[in-house]
């Protein structure tokens, strides 16, 4: 796992206390191979603390002016999106997932539209010379007041052509005045007021010939942002039609209270795969949000993937059936890292590889502070998908956050509020080598001030992942052989063998059974063995990451 570099020569070597000289002793073929054996156990049954939670090194997140410029469009035709067709122009969630076909559908929900040609409210943007973004005003008093302008779309999908660069916006069928409307919305919207809110998407092959579907979850709410459950969709590849949008409940089901789809990951390959569903366990009365999983085998099909009587989830120990099971994977009360954490409601999971091994990663935002002061970008690591996490690590501080200025103000111009900022999301299409792009929502505490196009919109960094891999040292590894009786055995061998390399060294004790390595290399397992000529002892494996001065053997009785 961890690559250091190790002085010592290949095989065993004793030292020659009257000479004070090492010899290089070999050892037989039977003995080597039960050394071999022995590696092998230590190999199965790793010790290392990294192991628990194979925690990462992440540099400062840095801006990515890149995709701030990407995803900062004035309307069809005055950027990357052409003319003639509808043209996202804000929105919120900013999910996104890599096509088989090599471009990136981002989706969005709530969304400003301008129109091909511009129709008066929706969402164009004009710049002044100040670089100043604004839309013009669709709601006035008595229902707006002071006067905004409203998003009519609650969702959208934004497709990055991989060739060129060019965006191409799907949204809904136009309504009666002409302005575009949701790309999903519920079967029963108009009975219900409801629409549907964005989760996360994921490529699914559904047969052995190779077709591929997107599954995208969906989260419904109504106008007065009560949770009417959650559902996935079916979309064809590469046009991104809607086949299918099931509930994850029978009908004659209890809704789960959780946001189910905030993240997902797929594992395995085709025949052999797992989905895990990350969800979001939101409680109004204690203000946290802690996040929980689920999982399900896609080879079973859309219909019954979806159908979340099929799911198990992870209930602290275990995976087991019934949603209202599943126990959070951070904040619970037993965490033994993170009991006190609160996370966004969307956040992203995503697996890496390190020098120092594969390592889960879960991205969110410290939501402790009141809403309006989140700032904090942060991440847990685990070894599986549903953890344990570790620690948070912030990894960058968003500078929005409680401020009152967009680009393009003059020094007397302010916003009527201030900045909100939420829910990070990975988009690992685009992390190269682990420098991962990364974006968050900006929104305003003020309608009023939504006539800014720049207070409602994505923003980006990048933060470079790393393995934990910390400067190996040289330290010494010392004890005692000793009989049944506990006296010490002069001319006893210890060995002591590295299990990433097999590289041993060995020493010999001294008339009180003392002996001591010196020079060995830290942050790695070693196997550790006494040798005498009318005693037996237990081996040892051990991992050194200091000072180690009483590690002694004691022969059987």
């Amino acid at each position: 796992m961890r690559k250091t570099q190790d002085e010592t020569k290949k095989g065993i070597s004793v030292n020659n206390q009257d000479k004070g000289l090492e010899k290089i002793v070999w050892r037989n073929t039977a003995l080597r191979a039960v050394c071999a054996f022995l590696l092998l156990i230590a190999y199965s049954f790793p010790v290392q603390t990294w192991a628990q939670t194979c925690d990462v090194n992440v540099a400062p997140g840095v801006p990515d002016q890149t995709f701030d410029s990407i995803f900062t469009q004035n309307g069809p035709g005055t950027g990357l999106e052409p003319e003639g067709a509808s043209g996202w122009t804000g929105g919120d969630s900013t999910y996104s997932v890599k096509l088989p076909n090599g471009d990136s559908a981002f989706f969005f929900s709530d969304s400003y539209i301008g129109e091909s040609p511009a129709l008066e409210g929706d969402g164009t943007v004009t710049t002044n010379s100040n670089g100043l973004r604004t839309r013009q005003p669709n709601c006035g008093p008595p229902l707006c007041d002071p006067p905004t302008v409203l998003y009519r779309a609650h969702n959208s999908i934004v497709v990055r052509d991989h060739a060129t660069g060019a965006l191409r916006t799907l949204t809904g069928p136009k309504d009666v005045t002409g302005y575009a409307t949701s790309y999903f919305t519920p079967l029963l919207s108009a009975v219900n007021n409801t629409f549907f809110w964005m989760g996360d998407s994921i490529v699914v092959q559904t047969d052995a010939a190779g077709t591929k579907k997107l599954w995208v979850f969906l989260l419904e709410f109504n106008n007065s942002y009560a949770f009417f459950g959650t559902s996935v969709a079916q979309l064809s590849l590469p046009d991104l039609k809607i086949e299918s949008i099931k509930s994850i409940t029978p009908p004659l089901g209890t809704s789960s209270p959780v946001y189910w789809g905030s993240s997902l990951w797929l594992e395995g390959e085709y025949g052999n795969q797992t989905l895990y569903i990350y969800g979001m366990q939101s409680n109004s009365a204690t203000k946290r949000k802690l996040p929980v999983i689920a999982r399900v085998n896609p080879g079973l099909g859309f219909d019954a993937a979806s159908d979340s009587t099929n799911w198990t989830v992870w209930n602290g120990s275990d995976w087991t059936s019934g949603l209202a099971n599943a126990v959070p994977i951070i904040g619970a009360a037993n965490d033994p890292n993170n009991a006190a954490d609160s996370i966004s409601d969307e956040y992203s999971v995503t697996k890496v590889n390190t020098s120092s091994g594969t390592s889960y990663l879960l991205l969110g935002m410290d939501t402790t502070a009141l809403y309006g002061l989140w700032k904090d970008v942060t991440l847990y690591t685990s070894c599986s998908p549903q953890g344990p996490f570790s620690a948070k690590k912030v990894i960058y501080s968003t500078p929005e956050t409680n401020t009152n200025k967009v680009p393009g103000m003059t020094d007397s111009e302010t916003m009527a509020g201030i900045f909100l900022v939420y829910n990070p999301h990975f988009h690992a299409q685009f992390s190269e080598n682990n420098n991962m792009l990364i974006s968050y929502n900006l929104n305003a505490s003020r309608s009023v001030d939504l006539l800014y196009a720049d207070t409602y919109r994505p923003r980006f960094f990048r933060a470079q992942i790393s393995g934990n891999n910390p400067a190996p040292t040289l330290v010494s590894v010392s004890g005692k052989v000793l009989n049944n009786k506990n006296q010490g055995i002069n001319k006893a061998i210890v060995s002591l063998a590295a299990a990433d390399s097999g590289e041993t060294r060995s020493v010999l004790t001294d008339s009180s059974g003392t002996y001591r390595f010196e020079n060995v290399t830290t942050g790695k397992t070693y196997l550790m063995q006494a040798t005498s000529r009318h005693s037996q002892f237990d081996s040892k494996t051990i991992l050194i990451d200091g000072e180690m001065n009483n590690v002694d053997f004691v022969a059987r009785r």
